[in-house]
């Protein structure tokens, strides 16, 4: 019962490694495919990240404000999904004529 102060320490200090390591994961992915962020944006993003580690309470401004901020960029890097071949090709409907 008198190591529950300890548990509880432990504990807060455990629960920002869920959020670290998801913003390393992003941070991988970004330099990896080349992710092209705004200056004024990654500032903000840098900003949430630092008051997420600071405190808590802003872990899901960061998710919410975070994904929309990456939102963009990402999707400019990963580029627009492959078109799939239709299932009716110019071929096919000229040998149904």
């Amino acid at each position: 019962m008198d190591d529950l102060p300890t548990r509880r320490a432990l504990s807060r200090h455990l629960s920002g490694l869920g959020l670290a390591s998801t913003a390393i994961v992003a941070l991988a992915v970004c330099l990896g495919r080349g992710v092209k962020v705004p200056t004024v944006q990654l500032g903000v993003l840098l900003l949430l990240l630092h008051m997420a580690l600071q405190h808590t309470r802003h872990q899901l401004l960061l998710a919410v404000v975070g994904t929309l901020i990456l939102a963009e960029p990402f999707a400019v890097a990963l580029g627009p999904p492959p078109s799939a071949p239709s299932p009716c090709s110019t071929n096919t409907a000229r040998a149904a004529i």
